[in-house]
């Protein structure tokens, strides 16, 4: 059985129980992508898991993090920032989003918004699994 495999049977099994259904969709999305995440994480071996420190940061930090960054003169959307672990993609999801906010706010094409995500978000990763399009969960 494939990680990809595995990771959908045990949230097809726990989702089946209502409470748990019930749980998973009251979360906003980036706590759904946090908890399923976490879950890859779990499915590694512990070793592996050590070896790379693998830790997924919860979206009320990322959120606080790149607060402090706003307030500190950082702009998302025209200085170019890098997540140096960016699997989960903590930082780079709620960057984006908060760049597509703006461009709405001042009008901007999407294509234009689009090219500024582009060219300012950048991540890297050195869990394969992670950082392909085939990751599991």
């Amino acid at each position: 059985m494939t990680p990809l495999q595995m990771c959908e049977a045990i949230i097809e099994k726990r989702l089946a129980d209502r409470e748990a259904r019930a749980f998973f969709s009251g979360l906003p999305a980036d706590e759904r992508h946090y908890w399923i995440a976490s879950l890859y994480a779990l499915l590694m071996p512990k070793a592996r898991r050590q070896r790379l420190a693998a830790y997924f940061t919860p979206p009320h930090l990322a959120r606080y993090a790149i607060d402090v960054l706003v307030e500190a003169g950082i702009k998302p959307g025209q200085d170019r920032i890098l997540d140096p672990a960016s699997g989960g993609a903590a930082f780079l999801v709620p960057l984006a989003e908060r760049i597509s906010a703006l461009g709405r706010r001042r009008g901007a094409r999407a294509k234009t918004v689009l090219q500024s995500i582009n060219d300012t978000l950048h991540g890297v990763e050195i869990e394969a699994g992670l950082a392909s399009s085939r990751a599991p969960c």
